[in-house]
């Protein structure tokens, strides 16, 4: 999806939904920025003062803290860059019975980025974050503008090719242009 057409926010309020909806949900957000990083935790603390939304939330406020956005029941939200520390930080709970939680990869890297940290950034994601679940269930979702035939995108499908064979994964483009004319 081309910039600026509010992936990041949408990707937001989803959190904030499914956190409100259910108690214990636990997202993970990685994305190449620790001002998008910071953005997020307070654009979700903000989210969550909302009276509507805070009188849903019953006893179990989330709360910021030093590690990340949680309440008392288990649910919350832990972001970091891609070349950040995820260790102890697992996505969903530990029982598959229903959605528990989330992987969100936004914008893994700049369109700026050299290939060589476009190449760290996919080994990052591969070896730390992807292995982030803590049951099956758990959904990886990726959003961001391809940016090179190297990006996160490409490498997924090249790397877990298995997952978009077998319909585990799916692609969704969106493009900036039809017949010439933008949309």
């Amino acid at each position: 999806v081309p910039p600026r057409l509010g992936k990041t926010k949408l990707v937001r309020y989803f959190m904030a939904w499914t956190m409100r909806k259910y108690g214990r949900t636990y997202n993970n957000y990685y994305t190449y920025s620790d001002m998008l990083v910071n953005q997020t935790y307070t654009n979700m603390s903000n989210i969550f003062k909302i009276p509507e939304i805070a009188e849903g939330l019953n006893s179990a406020p989330f709360k910021r803290t030093k590690e990340d956005l949680s309440n008392n029941t288990g649910g919350g939200l832990y972001a970091q860059t891609t070349f950040g520390q995820v260790t102890g930080f697992g996505a969903g709970a530990k029982d598959d019975t229903r959605f528990t939680g989330a992987i969100f990869i936004d914008d893994a890297h700049k369109a700026q980025d050299t290939l060589i940290r476009i190449a760290s950034a996919n080994k990052a994601i591969k070896s730390a974050v992807l292995n982030r679940k803590n049951n099956h269930k758990v959904p990886i979702i990726v959003i961001g503008q391809r940016v090179s035939k190297y990006d996160i995108t490409n490498f997924l499908m090249i790397h877990f090719k298995e997952w978009f064979d077998n319909g585990t994964a799916k692609l969704l483009k969106i493009p900036v242009e039809i017949n010439g004319k933008t949309i």
